[in-house]
């Protein structure tokens, strides 16, 4: 198998994990405060689904070298399991512990849902399900929530995107063969079946959770579109090298300046709501920006990979601790919720007077479980935590498990060719 040359500049795309993840965590832990502020860090989930596809599409669906690069299934399968399912796993063990307590995942998002009502089959089918991955799958919507409870909620994530891998070597074969003229039709195509699944979801069911976290959408048409935009940055940019370096200069301006607008319009929307929100002006924020913000989000990416860094936003991706931040983003996303909830068993145990009296009800979770200064102890607490099970889990884990790559010709070409000297030249030349 041909070595894997990347043709598109992805460098801001691990800051922007980092940030992003951040702003999870924050959402999370600011929301179940004893404040109850609402950062909507759901907003940026969609972005996680995009940089995925862009990414694999980049590295399994371009060429290699001129050469159609073939994609070999097995191992692809082999590289994604190592890339989420060791840190899903052990972070998915932890998490059973606090199912025994006041704080599990389920009795504090699902106020109707109580792990101590579960029978035996319920158990057998919610461990079943959470160690294959398969909670967010179509087929299971169906199947009473008992039966597929998320033991870490953070999880469903990973299920979702865990599908994904599972029919990508069969999409992007589809996607390839899409001139690159019409990529960016498809990935318009993928960003409104985003917008009128979700909502239609919410109007059926008048449920956030079933409009947003399904496999289907902003999942798989996120995905697709950010595989599609992988696609069509890997042309454009083979067709910009063929340019002079003048024009090359003015196209990254061109493209720093997209960058930089996508990102204003999309985190102004982000902020106006945050502040209507605070102000008791709710209008679905969540909901709405998440969805039909899908395509400031896909422009966001794209211009990222094409503006060569020298965007604001672009220095801000590339700075050093928003590269940390991606790095650990995966295994800082799974353990913060676990962090947050033992904190607080803890907490309970050890000084329950120091919790917040009450629980109230905000339109997507309670809040109200820790007190606000416990904000200043869990953020480094999953810092600390998540570089830990970066570094000791899932680094040697993905060193392991990962299909090998191919070694280089342990010596050029030309050094295996015999020496002819020049009176050997002319002795041939005689013949």
């Amino acid at each position: 198998m041909p070595r894997r040359e990347l043709s598109v500049d992805m460098n801001s795309h691990n800051g922007l994990r980092g940030l992003c993840s951040v702003w999870i965590v924050m959402y999370h832990f600011l929301i179940k405060s004893s404040i109850g502020f609402d950062l909507m860090g759901n907003i940026a989930m969609p972005i996680f689904f995009i940089l995925s596809g862009f990414s694999l599409s980049v590295v399994y669906g371009t060429s290699v070298e001129g050469k159609s690069y073939s994609l070999n299934i097995k191992e692809f399968y082999r590289n994604r399991f190592a890339r989420i399912y060791p840190v899903y796993i052990l972070t998915t063990v932890l998490a059973l512990g606090l199912v025994f307590t006041d704080y599990s995942f389920e009795s504090t998002n699902h106020p109707t849902f109580s792990f101590e009502t579960m029978d035996a089959a319920s158990w057998i089918s919610t461990i079943f399900l959470n160690v294959l991955v398969l909670q967010t799958w179509p087929i299971f919507p169906w199947i009473p929530y008992r039966y597929r409870a998320f033991i870490n909620m953070p999880a469903w994530f990973v299920s979702t995107l865990w599908f994904q891998y599972l029919i990508f070597p069969y999409t992007v074969k589809c996607y390839r063969k899409i001139p690159n003229r019409y990529r960016m039709v498809t990935i318009s195509l993928f960003c409104l079946l985003t917008m009128t699944t979700s909502i239609s979801l919410w109007f059926l069911t008048r449920d956030f959770f079933a409009a947003t976290f399904s496999v289907i959408s902003p999942g798989f048409f996120m995905f697709s579109a950010g595989a599609v935009s992988g696609l069509w940055c890997a042309q454009r940019t083979m067709d910009e090298r063929q340019c002079s370096a003048e024009d090359q200069a003015k196209s990254k301006q061109h493209w720093a300046a997209q960058s930089d607008t996508a990102v204003s319009i999309l985190m102004s929307w982000v902020v106006g709501s945050v502040v209507a929100e605070a102000l008791g002006y709710p209008y679905g924020a969540q909901l709405l920006v998440q969805v039909v913000g899908t395509p400031f989000m896909v422009w966001m990416v794209i211009s990222l990979s094409m503006d060569g860094g020298t965007s604001r936003f672009a220095s801000l991706c590339r700075w050093t601790p928003s590269v940390f931040l991606g790095k650990i983003s995966m295994a800082l996303y799974l353990i913060h919720g676990i962090v947050l909830r033992y904190f607080c068993v803890l907490i309970q145990a050890v000084a329950p007077e120091l919790l917040p009296p009450e629980i109230t009800n905000t339109p997507f979770f309670r809040s109200g479980l820790i007190p606000f200064w416990g904000i200043f102890v869990i953020v480094p607490l999953s810092l600390i935590f998540g570089t830990a099970i970066e570094r000791f889990v899932e680094r040697p884990c993905r060193g392991l498990l990962q299909a090998p790559k191919p070694q280089p010709h342990e010596q050029p070409l030309t050094d295996k060719l015999p020496v002819v000297n020049d009176e050997e030249r002319v002795k041939q030349k005689r013949i």
